[in-house]
């Protein structure tokens, strides 16, 4: 939130909100945000809510906002999810589109020194899957792959839950031009 407040940034585009812990947070801290979620029953929760927006889309398709859009963009885990390399650089390359210049983007996802790496049936791509669950975990070359048209501002290693899941943060500036 941090970087939210010194680089100015005004509204937020959530991608895969879910029941919106999140999106609550940054709306009560003043911030406008669309919330984004492939559940219809999830945005649901979150409509009516001051300063919230929701917008149901599948991430793998375009996104359905004009050009340089929002300020920030951010997700919690949800490039995590069964997305192939070629469909999470499709949607990066989506997020660069929906930033206005110099837009930040933050965004979460599970290491290869997580826990559960390696752990259940492979899906190749790093993905594997546990009790009907895929997870995609991240090492730094698939960050960097991931930040074409981006200045990487900072990867930080931190743990979450009582496992704990291992992450990386990721903020992000988007390049002019």
């Amino acid at each position: 939130m941090r970087i939210f407040r010194e680089n100015h940034v005004k509204n937020i585009l959530e991608l895969g909100c879910g029941q919106g812990r999140d999106t609550k947070y940054f709306a009560e801290q003043g911030f406008d945000v669309t919330g984004t979620d492939y559940s219809m029953q999830a945005l649901s929760e979150l409509n009516n809510i001051d300063r919230i927006t929701t917008k149901y889309c599948d991430l793998r398709s375009k996104l359905p906002f004009e050009n340089n859009t929002f300020d920030a963009c951010y997700s919690h885990m949800l490039l995590c999810m069964a997305f192939s390399m070629k469909e999470l650089k499709n949607l990066m390359s989506e997020v660069r589109r929906v930033l206005k210049p110099a837009g930040i983007v933050s965004y979460t996802v599970r290491h290869t020194g997580d826990f559960h790496y390696m752990k259940g049936t492979s899906h190749g791509e790093n993905m594997y899957e546990t009790d009907g669950f895929i997870i995609h975990f991240f090492n730094a070359r698939m960050i960097q792959e991931l930040s074409a048209g981006f200045e990487i501002m900072q990867i930080k290693k931190f743990e979450e839950g009582a496992l704990p899941r291992k992450l990386f943060e990721i903020i992000m500036r988007k390049n002019p031009g």
